[in-house]
């Protein structure tokens, strides 16, 4: 488990990322001694200052249903959460099919 800073600097490095586009490193190798409840008071916190600057949760998203996944990701059962509106896919109509483009921001554990 870590500290309530450490949960608050986590969430806060993923929003800072997510606003500059910046790669950070996965939590669990800065913060090797989180858990599964750190990961998710994390996420509770990104999703709340996501929904402070004005996003919007249109739905819930479920992942790391691969065991394999899941052993890769020191989890030990599939993670859960908020699918906030910021979420966007463009599809253009190419010759032969459609080209796919988007962004999406999510927290990983």
């Amino acid at each position: 488990m870590i500290s309530d800073q450490n949960r608050q600097a986590a969430a806060d490095s993923i929003l800072e990322a997510e606003q500059t586009r910046k790669v950070i490193p996965q939590l669990s190798k800065t913060y090797p001694d989180m858990d599964i409840e750190d990961a998710y008071e994390i996420q509770r916190r990104w999703a709340k200052g996501r929904l402070a600057k004005g996003a919007k949760i249109v739905g819930r998203k479920i992942g790391l249903t691969s065991r394999a996944m899941q052993l890769a990701s020191k989890m030990t059962e599939p993670d859960y959460g908020s699918d906030p509106a910021g979420m966007v896919t463009r599809a253009k109509t190419v010759p032969g099919g459609y080209e796919l483009s988007g962004a999406k921001m999510w927290i990983s554990n």
